[in-house]
């Protein structure tokens, strides 16, 4: 069984007969109990303690668990998948891993290099990560809508796809020279790439994008809800995946010829966008307006 095929399933009910895995409470493990998988999110429990026998806690597998309020780390625990506790608003961590470091509000590899994920339940509105940290890890942020501040350490030299997104209040203090700030908007050091928009970076309807990017990173604009109108410039040649999902509001957009590619998921959940002129060599790819309905003309 791979990364929780069970997540977002809130009301699940898991039936297990196979001799490989074990259903504890409605928390599902490989038959050694090494490996956490799914924690059913509509668990009525406020806290949690991982077994001591886990080694492993897989992606996804605390998603979208609302009730929880705090979950014991276990000394054991040597490796976690990416977002295991997305979406899980109120949850405090209690670290026991050596494994692991847990300060401020926030989850590290044990060296402090890697930022693995914020928990929302800890209260911090003002982030200060570590001054080891090299690499914030992708979606680390995802939906932390509570946060006022996140500032970013001068060691910090990767920053993995939107970390930040559907982060509405957050504003970025940046002190990396490998990436920079404009008008509350982050790009890599020589503006090549638009790393991520944050919402009150959207507020006044649209955004202006330096004409020397030619990369919109992935998830870049994802909850802008103030967004409405956007003129992409000529330089850009790649919108990645999910670019500006949940733009609720975007009402226009316009796409140069330049374009080579426009990721999957793009323009997902885009309700207000009626309209798109998108050149004609581009492949539209199956979900790239999922849920949006905009109509899409050929230039």
């Amino acid at each position: 069984m791979g990364d929780d095929p069970f997540a977002g399933c809130k009301d699940i009910s898991i039936d297990n007969r196979s001799p490989f895995f074990i259903n504890e409470g409605g928390v599902l493990f490989d038959k050694d109990r090494r490996f956490l998988i799914h924690y059913t999110a509509s668990l009525s429990g406020e806290r949690y303690e991982i077994p001591e026998t886990v080694e492993w806690i897989g992606k996804h597998s605390f998603y979208k668990c609302e009730n929880l309020k705090c979950v014991r780390i276990s000394k054991n625990v040597k490796f976690m998948g990416n977002n295991a506790f997305s979406d899980c608003f109120n949850i405090h961590l209690e670290n026991e891993s050596p494994y692991f470091a847990y300060e401020g509000g926030v989850l590290y590899n044990k060296e402090k290099t890697t930022c693995m994920h914020y928990s929302m339940g800890s209260g911090v509105k003002d982030v200060k990560l570590a001054d080891t940290v090299r690499t914030i890890g992708r979606n680390c942020f995802w939906n932390c809508y509570m946060i006022d501040s996140i500032e970013i350490p001068k060691s910090v030299r990767q920053i993995g796809y939107n970390p930040f997104a559907n982060c509405r209040n957050v504003h970025l203090i940046n002190h990396s020279p490998f990436y920079d700030i404009k008008d509350g908007v982050l790009y890599n050091s020589d503006f090549t790439e638009l790393v991520c928009c944050p919402s009150t970076a959207s507020m006044n309807g649209t955004v202006t994008i330096p004409d020397t990017v030619i990369n919109i990173g992935r998830n870049a604009f994802t909850g802008c809800i103030g967004l409405k109108r956007l003129v992409i410039p000529g330089s850009v040649k790649y919108i990645s995946r999910g670019a500006f999902s949940e733009c609720s509001n975007l009402e226009d957009i316009e796409i140069p010829a330049t374009i080579e590619d426009i990721g999957d998921w793009c323009f997902n959940k885009c309700s207000s966008l009626r309209q798109v002129a998108i050149p004609s060599n581009i492949d539209v790819k199956p979900n790239t307006f999922n849920s949006c309905g905009a109509e899409v003309i050929r230039k």
